[in-house]
């Protein structure tokens, strides 16, 4: 047999391997520490030593075992799935043979399997695995689900070429550098062999015969940082900015590190000539969420000798606050206009991150738009984005802290057994996009399933037909936001104010959205606690302050040709400016001379083919609600200008919808 045989870690595939040396096996960390302190101490502070045994992932591996019976060796087509990238030498020791079906990968796993994405197995890596299998998620490309071909030899491999190679010792008894193992390991290809993730379940809005759950590494490949087109004006690795002093201050200059700033110092305690030193904690957007020794540094606020922060929450923060800018748009200083709304727009753009914010897992990512706009005392106006301190099964009292709360757009009940939606209704933050601009602002990425003429959103992996993967924010594209705050009710308490209002806008990132955290609990009360929750921290990532002069606003200050639009919900009409009545909502479309669109002319308003904006409510799907209601007979069309004089009750009940443009033309 071939000596060099490959390593099978693909879904789907027998695993089997060779190694070089048939006694070799990997080594603990603990091994590499004698000669390599600095990186040991990063690693072991890092998310990759917590890849297999964070019990989120273990949580949510668990659940989907449970419940579907794929993603566990006892399923053919999903043989490891999961833990193939979580832990490759478990998979690669064939150390879950034996797993059962409501049993904890974690459990079978070895000292050094258990130590996850560890050093033998990342220097042992010796190149892609170009295997072309679609249906596994394979496109011969060498990248997502584990395509990598390594082993555990004596050979073990460095990037560093042009430099003094390691001693010859027990544990290095050839150097395995060369120009191709070597230039594959500084490369972001390595790092996409596994931050992609293609799930082996077809794909029902692309046909595909799998479906995008991770595109970490295509976004990074088919965006301005695999050019030169970006602010660095070359290409930019994923270790560039994830393994380097990107985003910690320069004690010289008093700025952050570019990307790929690394510290030069000796890297081995035999070492005699300083050399680049790549930075082995990983950092990025996650953090360890138990309190446990065995990974350090979750908190602390020191620093390591180069100058970068030692502790997770630190780190993280620190490439978060790195990657996108928001500032003021068209928002005006001083504000005359009607008295029913404020408009503010937003611009946020990813300047810092080599692909989407956020990415990865980013179908459980959370980031939205925290907007406050309140009078110079402090009295709140509007709203949006924000949070409620509330009592849980394990804080009757709640605990004042807002870090475990969800937030008001949506309130959502899941079933514990079965992770599907059993109540869904609007909550006050719901957000009203396209057709009024107010409510919650959030661009994290969603998993559809195909319901009638479109696609609900669900809350689980294993529950979805598609990937919604284009919410999240692009590389270097700005992103316009607008809000129409209203003003009515705070006028109608104070009908004589004039002064200033404060705006402030802050963007926010958490790992999870803790309702998904807490039905994890429900389910495995023993790898996910309340404690676990609360350690889900918010990290404010940009923050803008505005003050805005507003004029004392009388009906004749009204603009009466201003574009206007409502929606029946809820048992009650929401329009751009206040909740009215039926007969209100009717009177002030006629006052702007519009009508409730037929299908057709729903469909020319811009809606049948509608490209969402950032922002936009598309969870709610309004086209397919409004023309699927129609092809059932549900929902009636009813033009206000020519003689209509109300709706059936019956009909009140539908969602109906109104797009009036400027007085005088008609939809």
């Amino acid at each position: 047999m071939n000596p060099f045989a490959l390593v099978l870690l693909a879904a789907g595939l027998t695993l089997h391997a060779e190694p070089y040396h048939q006694e070799k096996q990997f080594e603990k960390a603990e091994t590499c520490k004698t000669c390599h302190k600095d990186q040991y101490q990063e690693w072991k502070g890092s998310m990759m030593h917590y890849s297999a045994l964070s019990p989120t992932f273990q949580a949510f591996e668990l659940t989907t075992r449970k419940l579907t019976g794929r993603f566990g060796p006892h399923d053919s087509q999903d043989p490891t799935f999961c833990i193939n990238c979580h832990s490759p030498v478990g998979a690669y020791n064939n150390e879950l043979a034996g797993l059962l079906r409501e049993e904890r990968s974690d459990t079978l796993l070895e000292k050094v399997a258990g130590q996850g994405i560890s050093c033998t197995f990342c220097h042992s890596t010796q190149g892609p695995r170009k295997v072309d299998a679609p249906e596994k998620g394979h496109l011969g490309d060498g990248i997502s689900n584990a395509a990598l071909r390594f082993w555990p030899t004596d050979r073990l491999i460095g990037p560093t070429l042009g430099s003094p190679g390691p001693d010859t010792n027990s544990f290095h008894t050839e150097f395995g550098n060369n120009d191709v193992t070597s230039g594959y390991l500084r490369s972001s290809q390595f790092c996409g062999s596994c931050h992609d993730v293609r799930v082996p379940t077809p794909d029902k809005q692309t046909l595909a015969p799998f479906q995008r759950l991770e595109n970490l590494f295509t976004e990074w490949e088919k965006g301005p940082y695999n050019t030169t087109q970006n602010p660095q004006g070359r290409v930019v690795s994923c270790q560039d900015c994830h393994m380097s002093l990107y985003g910690a201050k320069n004690p010289e200059t008093g700025r952050p590190y570019p990307p790929g700033a690394y510290p030069v110092t000796k890297i081995a305690t035999i070492d005699t000539k300083p050399r680049k030193h790549a930075l082995h904690s990983f950092t990025a957007v996650s953090r360890a969420l138990i309190n446990d020794d065995l990974f350090p540094n979750q908190t602390k606020s020191t620093y390591d000798r180069f100058g970068f922060p030692i502790g997770q929450e630190q780190r993280r923060t620190q490439l978060l606050q790195m990657a996108c800018k928001m500032e003021w748009g068209n928002t005006p200083s001083e504000w005359k206009g009607r008295p029913g709304t404020l408009p503010l727009e937003i611009i946020i753009t990813n300047t810092g991150a080599g692909h989407n914010v956020p990415s990865g897992f980013s179908q459980e990512r959370q980031l939205w738009i925290d907007l406050r706009v309140e009078t110079e005392l402090g009295e709140n106006v509007y709203q949006s984005g924000f949070l409620v301190d509330r009592p849980h099964r394990d804080e009757p009292q709640g605990d004042e802290s807002l870090h475990d709360e969800d937030l008001n757009a949506v309130n959502t009940l899941i079933s514990t057994d079965t992770f599907e939606v059993t109540n869904e209704t609007h909550g006050p933050d719901f957000n009203e996009r396209p057709f009024n601009n107010r409510g919650l602002v959030e661009f994290n990425n969603a998993f559809l399933r195909k319901k009638g003429v479109g696609y609900e959103r669900v809350h689980a992996l294993f529950l979805a037909d598609t990937m919604d993967n284009s919410r999240s924010l692009p590389i270097l594209k700005p992103v316009s936001i607008k809000y129409d705050v209203p003003l009515s009710a705070f006028l109608h308490k104070y009908p004589n104010f004039a002064g200033h209002l404060r705006a402030i806008a802050t963007l926010n990132f958490r790992s999870f959205p803790p309702k998904i955290l807490r039905t994890l609990a429900s389910r495995e009360p023993d790898l996910i606690s309340e404690d676990l929750v609360d350690r889900n921290r918010i990290v404010p990532i940009a923050r803008i302050q505005k003050t805005i002069t507003l004029s004392k606003l009388t009906v004749e200050n009204s603009k009466s040709d201003h574009p206007h639009s409502f929606a029946f919900q809820n048992g009650a009409w929401i329009s751009s400016l206040e909740s009215l009545s039926w007969t209100e909502a009717k009177l002030n479309c006629q006052k702007h001379a519009c009508q409730l669109p037929t299908a057709n002319e729903y469909d020319s308003l811009g809606f049948k083919n509608y490209s969402p904006k950032a922002g936009d409510n598309i969870d709610e799907l309004w086209k397919e609600r409004w023309t699927g209601a129609q092809e059932k007979g549900e929902a009636q069309t009813h033009c206000l200008l020519s003689g209509e004089t109300g709706l059936a009750p019956k009909a009140l009940e539908r969602p109906f919808f109104c797009h009036c443009p400027k007085k005088g033309v008609k939809s």
